[in-house]
């Protein structure tokens, strides 16, 4: 017998893109956040 209930969360998947000398990007999978390049830079549209 159980002594504790399960939840199940659906928490969306972060993922992270790492620019080389500017700050880290984060954006949730289910945002809608567009991520491009420029003169080799990643950023959010």
């Amino acid at each position: 017998m159980r002594n504790h209930e399960e939840t199940s969360i659906n928490e969306p998947k972060i993922r992270y893109i790492k620019n080389k000398k500017d700050p880290t990007l984060g954006y949730s999978e289910t945002s809608g956040v567009r991520i491009i390049e420029k003169d080799g830079l990643f950023l959010k549209i």
